[in-house]
């Protein structure tokens, strides 16, 4: 009895699994011109895990003759329970006929399924020959069109030799007026480095008055390059090349202590608010800046500009002039040289070929290999922190500073970290200097 169940139990199981098979073809079009395409497309519609097959999808030679299959795919659609599989093939006939396509078999789990036949027709183009109008005897004459850009190379010669004697009346004009060829501009007055830089700072208040703290990061870096470029115009430092560590350095090694006291605090201040999110008042916004304007009036006395070589205006003027004469000598000359070559097509005959082009490329590993390190290099770059940590010693005790690219939050509950951890190295330092005194 229960082998007698469990084969009733297979065979509806087989039939339920049949009956979700369905097979069919069909065409797209059933009528097209000669060279027109077609798609020939089977579908396959079997539950999930049955096994198709159709032996005779990569073979193009069960078509019948006559019909060129272009190209050929397999498509699978999952849709639930149920996979749908399309073969298509796009096909095309040169020859005007009634084609009959063959039925096609496919195999699913095993079990044949065969598709009904097609047939689609290949039309020709009617063309009408009544319609055309009947040649008329030659008169032997040929004329030939009137072509513009055949005659463009005459009219810019024709345009050039006008231009060229109005430029010869004119010089002739002005020489005989003992009037110079071309007018002399007068070179403006170049302004002295504390000039430039007074100039530089009225743009730098006018443009970064406002109180915002926003605004400070760009005022520093302002201010400090206006400083920068004064201090490579006057004393010929390569200031906007250095650090300011750097720049302080030199400065040391110069004149007022001072003074170089007062720019180490600006630079200091400037390097802080543009790495360090540091933050001031107007007070000592304008108390930085005053600072500039004082070493800027203090160092300003005592520059000389370097002697550049003068030319008097008479040997300016006679240079120019000969040097015009010469050219317009030269250039009437050109006719007086014939060209010493004289090309000129003979004959034309067109040869149509065809060929076969290989290539090869050895290093496209190493441009893969580097494709692949650029885009993992600008994934780190977007998506891993980079932190960054300052340290600025004085007379009076340690600054200290963090900044990171990202995640401000993780940098809000790591600096108190870090501060404390300094802290205790700071107290276990002085601890040990102090049990050596002892």
């Amino acid at each position: 009895m229960k082998k007698f169940f469990a084969t009733i139990t297979l065979a509806l199981v087989a039939l339920l699994a049949s009956a979700q098979v369905r097979v069919k073809a069909s065409l797209d079009s059933t009528k097209i011109l000669i060279g027109e395409r077609t798609h020939w497309t089977i579908t396959v519609d079997a539950p999930k895990g049955a096994q198709v097959a159709y032996a005779h999808f990569a073979d193009t030679t069960n078509v019948p003759h006559g019909i060129e299959v272009l190209e050929q795919h397999l498509d699978t659609i999952a849709n639930g329970n149920a996979y749908t599989w399309t073969f298509h093939r796009t096909l095309t006939a040169w020859d005007a006929h009634n084609y009959e396509l063959p039925a096609v078999t496919v195999q699913v789990n095993g079990k044949d399924y065969t598709t009904s036949k097609l047939a689609f027709n290949v039309i020709e183009t009617k063309v009408d020959t009544a319609a055309t109008a009947p040649a008329r005897p030659s008169d032997g004459i040929q004329k030939s069109p009137f072509l513009l850009s055949e005659w463009l190379p005459y009219y810019a010669l024709c345009l050039l030799a006008v231009l060229l004697l109005v430029a010869a009346y004119i010089i002739n004009l002005r020489l005989k007026n003992q009037k110079p060829l071309v007018k002399r501009r007068q070179p403006e007055r170049k302004l002295l480095p504390h000039e430039k830089a007074m100039r530089a700072i009225e743009q730098v208040k006018t443009q970064y008055s406002s109180s915002d703290n926003a605004d400070q990061k760009v005022y520093y870096t302002a201010l400090t390059d206006v400083l920068r470029q004064y201090l490579e115009d006057r004393f010929g430092i390569k200031a906007m090349e250095m650090t300011s560590a750097e720049i302080v350095e030199t400065l040391r090694r110069e004149g007022n202590s001072e003074t170089n006291t007062e720019l180490e605090r600006v630079f200091a201040t400037a390097d802080l608010v543009k790495f360090a999110k540091y933050s001031t008042q107007d007070n000592e916004k304008n108390y930085y800046l005053g600072n500039v304007v004082d070493y800027i009036e203090e160092t300003k006395s005592g520059y000389q500009p370097p002697q550049e070589p003068t030319i008097s205006e008479a040997e300016q003027e006679d240079k120019r002039n000969r040097f015009l004469l010469h050219a317009m000598d030269a250039y009437t000359g050109l006719t007086e040289y014939p060209a010493p070559v004289l090309l000129q097509l003979d004959s034309f005959q067109e040869v149509r070929s065809s060929g076969l082009q290989m290539t090869k490329s050895p290093g496209a590993v190493l441009v893969y290999i580097g494709s692949l390190l650029l885009v993992l290099g600008t994934v780190f770059m977007f998506y891993i922190r980079e932190k960054r940590f300052w340290l600025l010693f004085e007379p009076n005790g340690i600054r200290f500073a963090m900044s990171s690219s990202r995640h401000e939050r993780d940098l809000q509950r790591e600096f108190p970290e870090h501060l404390q951890g300094l802290k205790r190295l700071a107290e276990d330092l002085n601890h040990d200097a102090n049990h050596r005194q002892h």
